[in-house]
Formats: structure tokens, C-alpha cells, sequence
């Protein structure tokens, strides 16, 4: 498995193929954004921003040999607790919209 946020053992090496639980992901990015001073309401920021991006990229953008297929992207949607698909992926240049179910 590869992780954006791969684990980091007490001796301080990483160890990828480890993810960093989802939890300890969202304190550090609440704790970041308190330190930025970030106005967000009562808004969460949350770490699908870091998800989805690649997600769409993918889908959307990226050149033909690195493409994923919607069955990729739809399954990459079940990546964290909490999650689900349910979104719709529309780019701005033009009028295609990409609807991806919810997927339990």
C-alpha cells in the first residue's frame, strides 16, 4: 500500500505501507489551522481535500496512460471512515458532469 501520511515509528523512520490513523491526520490539520489563524466559521477543514484532488485529477486531467476509470475513482471514494462517494466531478472548460453514486 502506498500513503500519502505513512506511519513514522518512535525511532522516527518511516514506514510506508503503514498509514497514520485517520484521527491523528484530522488533530494535526485541526491543530494547523488554529495555528493559522484560518477563518472557517464553524466549518471543519478535513482531510478529503487531500483525496479528492487526486481523485478528480486523475478522472479529469490526467494524460491518457495515467487515466483512472470511474470503477478506479469509485472505489478510491472508500478510502477513509466516514467517507462515501456521492459527488459531482464537473470541469469548469467544459459542460461534461460526472456523477459518481454513493457507494455503501
Amino acid at each position: 500500500d502506498d500513503y500519502i501520511f505513512s506511519a513514522i515509528a518512535a525511532n522516527g523512520v518511516a514506514k510506508p505501507g503503514s498509514p497514520i490513523p485517520h484521527d491523528t491526520i484530522q488533530k494535526w490539520l485541526d491543530e494547523f489551522v488554529l495555528a493559522a489563524k484560518i477563518k472557517i466559521g464553524k466549518a471543519r477543514l478535513t482531510i478529503h481535500c487531500f483525496h479528492r484532488g487526486g481523485a478528480q485529477y486523475r478522472f479529469m486531467e490526467a494524460p491518457i496512460r495515467k487515466c483512472w476509470s470511474l470503477a478506479v475513482v469509485k472505489w478510491w471514494g472508500g478510502w477513509a471512515q466516514g467517507e462515501h462517494i456521492s459527488q459531482l466531478f464537473a470541469k469548469s472548460t467544459s459542460q461534461h458532469i460526472y456523477y459518481v453514486p454513493k457507494i455503501a
